[in-house]
C-alpha cells in the first residue's frame, strides 16, 4: 500500500510492510490462480475472453475442459455443456449467439460467490503497523470495512485511522497492491452520518474535512495515520497505472460510508472544538459589546453627574441671588423706614419657630401646627398690609403661609420635622389595606416582600375609586401592582416613597394621567429632579393619557382656559398637535394688562374614558409596559403544584418570624435612640486622608471606573488599620453607657 504523506509529494515509494506469513498461517485472500467465478464477468468481458484463448492457441480446447476452469463448475460441467452445440473453444468463437448462452448457463448452475471470498487486511495487520511506525496514542485506533455487491461486481472497501505520537501518513490500496497516487482524486465523495455533512473530490480532500489528517486541531497539534483499502474483481482503471478510477454513485457512496465512520470520532471532535471557538468569539465580542456599552453608559452617567452638579450649581447660585436680593431690598426699605412685607417677617420667624416647635429637632409637627405656632409671633410684628381683591389686610391666612413656607424650604432651609398631611392613598391590592400617603404614614410604611413587581400612581384618587368597582382590583392582582392614587402633583413623601420603591426593590413605576399639560408634567416631576429634591431621579413609565391617543380612540375633548405658562419641562417633549391644542389663544387680563391667560385651550382628561373601558385600556397599557400580553395575564392560571405542607408550615413561621423581627427592632428603635447611638460613636472614631492614596490609585490606573476606584481604595485604607476594629467596639460601648445614663 502506497504511503503518502499529505504535506509533501502525493507519490511515495514506501508501504507497509506484512504482518503475517502469506500463503499459510490462517489469512487468506483471492488469488489470481483461484477459478474465477462466471458471475465477475459481464456478456461483452465473458465474449472478449473466448476469443482471446481462441487467438493464443487454445482453439482446440475442449469446451468441457473451459467449463471446468470457472469457480464452482468443476460437479456441473455437463448440465451446462447442453447448452451449447459446439465442442471446442474454436467452435465456440465462431459462435457468438453460443458464447451468451454458455455464460448464461454458467451463471445459472454456479452459486454467485459472497463478497468475502476477496479477503481482507483487517485490524489487527493496520494497528500493528501503525503503532510500529507511528506509534498508537493509547486507544485512538478506528477500523470499519464493508463487503457488499454494486453493479453485480463485489467489492470490499476497508478504512484504518489512528491517531499517533510521531507524524503519519495516509495510505491508498487497491487489490492488496501500491498506487501511485489517490485513486479517488476525481471522485465526488458525500457522507451524511457524521456531526456535519462531508462532502470532497477524492480521498484526501475527504479526510481534510473529517479533521482525520496531522495538523493543528483545537489550538495544538495532532498526527493521525490513516489507510483506505478497495478490493475488486475488475478495477474500472482510467490509466494502465490505475491512478485513477470510475466508480459508480453506489460504490463511492460506500467508500464514503466506510471512511466517514472510521472518521466520525476526530470529526465530532473537531466540529466541537469549531462550535466551542465560535462561542469563545461570540462571547469574546459580547463582552467587547458589554465593556464598549459600559464605558459608554458610565460616561453618560458622568455627564449626567456633571450636569446634575451644574444644575445644582445654577439652583444654589439663584437662590443666593434670590436672598442677596430679598436682603438688600429689605435693607433698602428699612432705610427708607418702610414696614417690612409678611413675606418677609415669615421668612425671619420660620427658622427659630421650628426650633422651637420641633425642641430642636426632636419631635415631628404637621404644617397646620406649625401654622398655629408661628401665628401669634407673626400678629405681633408690625407689616406691610398687602392688597387682596382691592382690599389690603396684614391678617396671616394658610395658604400664602403655605406658599411662603415652600419657598423658604427651597431656598433657604429644609425643615425636615415638619410633616405634610396626606395627598392621596396607597392601595395594596392583594392584601386589601389603604394607606394615606402623606409624610408620617409613609416614612413608617414597610414594603411587602416579594408581593409586588410594581405602582401605578393614578393622578385622580376618585378615578381609582371608580376603577375599584369594575375590575382594577382582580387587574391589579393579576400584574402584582400596588397603586398610588394622588390628587394632581405628588408631594415630596410620594416621590421619595416610589425612588425607595425602585432604588431597593426593583418596582416599576407607572404613572396614568390626564391628556393636558397638567397631567404631562404630573409625569415629568415624579421622574425628574426638582429644587426640593435636586437628586431625584426616577423611571418612569407613563402609560398615558396621551392626548393623540385619545383622539384616535374618538374621546370627547373639553376646552379649558390656562392662567399660567406651559411647564418649560414638557416643551421638547411636545408634538405639533399637542402643542397647538394645549396653547390656545392669548389674552390680555383687563385688569391686570401685564398678565395674560390662555383661552380655547383643549384637553382630554382620563374621565373621558368610559367606566367599563378603564380596566381594558389599562390592562392593555401595563402589558405593553411590563412587556406581558393582556390576554395571557388574564387567562385563567393553571394552579402551580404545591409543595409538601411541612413546607408550607416552615414558611409560615419563617413569615412570622420575620415580621415579629420587625415589629422588634421597631419597638426598639422607639426606645433606643441608635440614631444618636451612631453619631456619637462616629463623633469618636478617626478620619483618614485619603487625598494621597487615591491620587496614586488614579494614577496607576486608567481603565477602570472611578467609583471603583474609590472603594477599591477606602476599603483598603479600613482593612489595613489594624486598630479600627478595637476603636470601633470601643466607642459604641462608651455611646451605649452614655446614652443609658441619661434614662
Amino acid at each position: 500500500m502506497t504511503r503518502l504523506n499529505p504535506a509533501e509529494s502525493p507519490i511515495s515509494d514506501l508501504s507497509l510492510p506484512p504482518t503475517v506469513a502469506f500463503p499459510g498461517d490462517r489469512w487468506r485472500k483471492f488469488l489470481p490462480t483461484d477459478p474465477t467465478p462466471a458471475h465477475w464477468y459481464r456478456p461483452d468481458e465473458f465474449a472478449r475472453l473466448v476469443h482471446l484463448k481462441a487467438e493464443q492457441g487454445y482453439a482446440a480446447q475442449p469446451l468441457a475442459d473451459f467449463i471446468q476452469e470457472f469457480k464452482g463448475l468443476s460437479r456441473v460441467w455437463r448440465k451446462v455443456r447442453q447448452a451449447v452445440p459446439v465442442e471446442t473453444v474454436g467452435q465456440l468463437a465462431e459462435a457468438p449467439l453460443a458464447i451468451s448462452a454458455l455464460h448464461e448457463a454458467m451463471r445459472t448452475h454456479a452459486p454467485a460467490p459472497q463478497p468475502e471470498i476477496l479477503g481482507r487486511v483487517g485490524p489487527d495487520h493496520f494497528r500493528q503497523r501503525f503503532d510500529a511506525a507511528f506509534q498508537i496514542v493509547g486507544h485512538r485506533f478506528w477500523y470499519k470495512h464493508q463487503w457488499a455487491v454494486a453493479d453485480g461486481m463485489p467489492f470490499l472497501i476497508e478504512a484504518a485511522l489512528a491517531e499517533t505520537r510521531h507524524p503519519g501518513d495516509v495510505f491508498y490500496g487497491l487489490n492488496y497492491s501500491v498506487p501511485f497516487t489517490d485513486p479517488l482524486s476525481t471522485t465526488r465523495l458525500v457522507y451524511d452520518g457524521g456531526p456535519e455533512p462531508l462532502e470532497s473530490r477524492g480521498l484526501l480532500g475527504f479526510l481534510r474535512e473529517a479533521g482525520a489528517l496531522s495538523g493543528a486541531r483545537y489550538g495544538k497539534p495532532i498526527h493521525t495515520a490513516a489507510a483506505v483499502h478497495l478490493v475488486m474483481p475488475l478495477l474500472p482503471a482510467l490509466d494502465r497505472g490505475k491512478s485513477r478510477l470510475a466508480l459508480s454513485e453506489a460504490l463511492a457512496a460506500a467508500i464514503a460510508e466506510t471512511v466517514g465512520h472510521t472518521t466520525k470520532t476526530l470529526h465530532k471532535e473537531i466540529v466541537d472544538w469549531r462550535k466551542h471557538q465560535a462561542q469563545r468569539e461570540r462571547q469574546a465580542r459580547q463582552q467587547a459589546i458589554r465593556i464598549v456599552t459600559e464605558r459608554e453608559k458610565e460616561r453618560e452617567r458622568q455627564e449626567q453627574l456633571l450636569e446634575a452638579r451644574r444644575e445644582r450649581e445654577e439652583r444654589d447660585q439663584r437662590r443666593e441671588q434670590r436672598r442677596w436680593e430679598r436682603e438688600a431690598q429689605q435693607q433698602r426699605r428699612q432705610a427708607r423706614g418702610e414696614l417690612p412685607t409678611m413675606r418677609e417677617v415669615l421668612f425671619e420667624l420660620f427658622l427659630p419657630t421650628y426650633r422651637d416647635s420641633t425642641e430642636n429637632e426632636v419631635i415631628r409637627i404637621s404644617q397646620r401646627d406649625f401654622f398655629y405656632d408661628i401665628r401669634p409671633r407673626f400678629n405681633r410684628r408690625a407689616v406691610r398690609p398687602s392688597k387682596k381683591d382691592g382690599v389690603e389686610s396684614t391678617a396671616l391666612d394658610f395658604g400664602y403661609f403655605a406658599r411662603c413656607l415652600s419657598d423658604f424650604r427651597k431656598e433657604v432651609h429644609p425643615l425636615p420635622m415638619i410633616d405634610y398631611k396626606a395627598r392621596g392613598t396607597l392601595f395594596e391590592s392583594h392584601s386589601g389595606r389603604e394607606i394615606p400617603m402623606g409624610d408620617r404614614e409613609l416614612r413608617d410604611y414597610r414594603f411587602p416582600h416579594h408581593e409586588y413587581a410594581g405602582i401605578l400612581y393614578v393622578e385622580k384618587e376618585g378615578i381609582w375609586q371608580t376603577l375599584k368597582d369594575t375590575g382594577g382590583i382582580d387587574l391589579m392582582r393579576r400584574y402584582d401592582l400596588l397603586v398610588a392614587a394622588g390628587e394632581g402633583y405628588s408631594n415630596e413623601a410620594i416621590r421619595k416613597f416610589l425612588a425607595l420603591a425602585q432604588t431597593e426593590y426593583g418596582y416599576k413605576v407607572m404613572v396614568w394621567h390626564d391628556a393636558d399639560p397638567y397631567g404631562y408634567n404630573i409625569a415629568r416631576t415624579l421622574a425628574e429632579p426638582t429644587e426640593r429634591l435636586p437628586d431625584h431621579h426616577l423611571e418612569v413609565i407613563d402609560i398615558g393619557l396621551g392626548l393623540e391617543e385619545g383622539l384616535g380612540l374618538g374621546l370627547q375633548t373639553e376646552t379649558f382656559t390656562r392662567k399660567k405658562a406651559m411647564p418649560e419641562g414638557i416643551l421638547p417633549a411636545l408634538t405639533d398637535r399637542e402643542l397647538e391644542l394645549f396653547t390656545g389663544e392669548r389674552w390680555r387680563i383687563q385688569r391686570n394688562p401685564d398678565r395674560y391667560e390662555w383661552r380655547n385651550c383643549q384637553r382630554i382628561e382620563i374621565n373621558a374614558i368610559k367606566v367599563r373601558d378603564r380596566p381594558a385600556y389599562l390592562e392593555r397599557k401595563i402589558g405593553e409596559a411590563l412587556q406581558r400580553r393582556p390576554d395571557i395575564a388574564a387567562a385563567p392560571q393553571q394552579p402551580p403544584t404545591r409543595p409538601p405542607l411541612g413546607e408550607m408550615v416552615e414558611l409560615a413561621q419563617a413569615l412570622i418570624q420575620r415580621s415579629l423581627r420587625d415589629h422588634a427592632r421597631a419597638a426598639i428603635e422607639e426606645r433606643i435612640k441608635l440614631q444618636e447611638i451612631e453619631a456619637a460613636a462616629l463623633a469618636t472614631l478617626p478620619r483618614y486622608d485619603l487625598t494621597d492614596d487615591l491620587q496614586a490609585a488614579l494614577d496607576v490606573d486608567l481603565q477602570t471606573p472611578w467609583r471603583e476606584i474609590v472603594k477599591r481604595t477606602a476599603a483598603e485604607r479600613l482593612r489595613i488599620d489594624e486598630s479600627l476594629p478595637g476603636a470601633i467596639e470601643q466607642a459604641i460601648e462608651e455611646a451605649i453607657r452614655n446614652t443609658l445614663r441619661s434614662f
